[in-house]
């Protein structure tokens, strides 16, 4: 998940996991891609072959709750994962490899709390 650095040549996918693999596939001649700001039923779809890892977030940034968000929701009105992908948030980059076949993911589980018997 990182802020910042990528092209968006190709416009918009699908919120799924067939739009992530079609932004994959479009952004075949750089090393990455990913999906900034979910708007419902899409998002933008955003290659990289020189990302700055120093701008590297928690993978809850990309899941819509980062804490403190880079930027507030705004339009980004997710959803942030489905079918196992992360779509990112306002001005916040989901990043996958486009020569490895990315691995699904599920959603950070919310923290637990016990009560002492």
């Amino acid at each position: 998940c990182v802020a910042g650095g990528w092209d968006r040549p190709y416009g918009n996918v699908e919120i799924s996991a067939a739009g992530a693999l079609k932004c994959k596939s479009m952004c075949g001649g750089y090393a990455f891609f990913g999906m900034e700001c979910p708007q419902g039923s899409q998002v933008h779809c955003q290659c990289s072959s020189n990302i700055q890892t120093n701008n590297g977030l928690a993978d809850t940034y990309c899941e819509g709750v980062g804490n403190p968000l880079v930027h507030s929701h705004d339009h980004c009105i997710g959803p942030y994962v489905v079918d196992g992908f992360r779509f990112g948030d306002f001005d916040v980059t989901s990043t996958y490899d486009t020569e490895v076949t990315p691995v699904q993911v599920t959603t950070t589980p919310e923290p637990t709390t016990t009560t002492p018997a």
